[in-house]
């Protein structure tokens, strides 16, 4: 202010110099001229003043906008710093709450595991001697050349020789120890023969490499009264290790699986709840799993499954129905209940093999399935000729030995190999 004060005082002194000395210098100049002219300096020196005074107002203001740019860039800077700090710590805590969980649902089946085989078999050493413990295999066991490339030396079968606690002692320990491996039989497009989905089993190994199979221990487990548990576990590992593929081969997308699931898994009410709450925490797997129940097991059980397999839809999970008897049901409803696929044994649907009663004609099957939504799949797809059969039947997807028989995960194996070498 006391600048432009100044400035006011120096061109006012100029405007009374020109009205007071102007006519000195020139005589002819009216005195009312002279007045005029040192007015209008005047004025021009208050409009010139007056712009300069705006030009540095102006820039001045364009420094400040500047400056608040600047600082606004850092501010959003920091502020998305600190978002992704937010995320990372909601991240974490999202992480150890699944972490949580699943050890909550791991130490459950273990506990109640280890509570019913003491109940109902002797405590026997898990390493028994005999040709399959010392890594002999067995002369009449045939062994696949494929899987054999795919999971390295083949794996002897237990030793048909062991009593049934031993057997029992195995799957015990191996469920433990987390010998669990996930074996994957693809399921291809017709006539491209292209993967679109696998099917996962899941198989025991033993301290020596043994492979048990469920046809070797279901019996047994069953009249021990351990099934339900061992399926609930089999089942839970399951998951894990389809998990695990997914992120390491860290792909959104790509082919889905096919996870059985059994009745006891489903009608297990301490089980279930807590293995739904892991799901929740893993909704990204509903893209990736597709759970698959027998029709049996579906319409034994309809009553007792249905709130559970509800559930399990509302997270986005879709469901197959395999070994399939009848075909006498409500396919438009079964696939509002997310029921996409169904599997139906080639030979049955060639007509060349029993197993699948109905009056209805496969070609009518087919439209009515076609018409819910749900896709056919042919199941125990082992010869050429077979697949010719299905084109001309407009069958679009296959399974079976011809396709790729089951073989181990080599996610899975490469995981064993470095925790050996670890």
């Amino acid at each position: 202010m006391f600048a432009h004060l100044l400035c006011i005082l120096a061109y006012g002194v100029v405007a009374v110099a020109l009205a007071v000395g102007l006519p000195d210098y020139v005589p002819a100049l009216e005195p009312v001229m002279a007045y005029g002219a040192g007015a209008l300096a005047f004025l021009l020196f208050a409009l010139l003043h007056g712009a300069l005074a705006r030009r540095a107002e102006r820039n001045a203001l364009y420094g400040e906008l500047d400056e608040l740019r600047v600082n606004l860039s850092e501010a959003e800077f920091r502020l998305e710093r600190q978002s992704e700090l937010l995320d990372s710590l909601a991240g974490d805590i999202a992480s150890q709450e699944a972490l949580g969980k699943e050890l909550v649902l791991i130490r459950n089946l273990l506990g109640q595991l280890g509570r019913n085989t003491a109940q109902t078999a002797p405590q026997a050493d898990p390493t028994p001697a005999g040709p399959a413990a010392r890594g002999q295999h067995p002369e009449n066991d045939e062994t696949d050349d494929d899987e054999a490339e795919v999971a390295g030396p083949p794996a002897p079968k237990v030793d048909p020789e062991l009593s049934e606690s031993d057997v029992l002692n195995i799957v015990r320990w191996a469920l433990k120890e987390n010998r669990v491996d996930l074996y994957l039989q693809p399921v291809v497009s017709l006539p491209q023969r292209k993967i679109h989905y696998y099917e996962a089993f899941s198989r025991i190994r033993g301290p020596r490499g043994q492979i048990i199979e469920p046809g070797q221990y279901l019996k047994l487990a069953a009249d021990a009264g351990l099934l339900p548990t061992i399926d609930n576990l089999l089942l839970f590992r399951c998951v894990q290790l389809v998990r695990r593929i997914r992120r390491g081969r860290n792909r959104e997308q790509g082919p889905s699986f096919f996870v059985n699931i059994s009745s006891h898994a489903l009608a297990d009410e301490q089980f279930f709840p807590q293995f739904t709450e892991f799901l929740e925490l893993h909704r990204d797997l509903a893209h990736s799993m597709i759970f698959e129940l027998s029709q049996a097991d579906l319409i034994a059980n309809q009553e007792t499954v249905g709130p559970h397999l509800r559930r399990l839809f509302e997270l986005g999970f879709a469901f197959s129905i395999d070994h399939v008897t009848r075909l006498d049901f409500d396919y438009k409803a079964l696939a509002e209940r997310g029921f996409q696929y169904m599997k139906i044994d080639a030979g049955a649907l060639l007509g060349e093999a029993d197993g699948v009663r109905s009056d209805i004609q496969m070609a009518d099957v087919q439209q009515a399935l076609a018409r819910a939504g749900i896709q056919l799949i042919a199941g125990k797809v082992e010869h050429e000729d077979t697949v010719i059969g299905l084109l001309d039947v407009d069958i679009a997807f296959g399974q079976g030995y011809l396709f790729g028989r089951p073989k181990r995960s080599q996610d899975d194996i490469d995981e064993g190999r470095a925790a050996a070498a670890g």
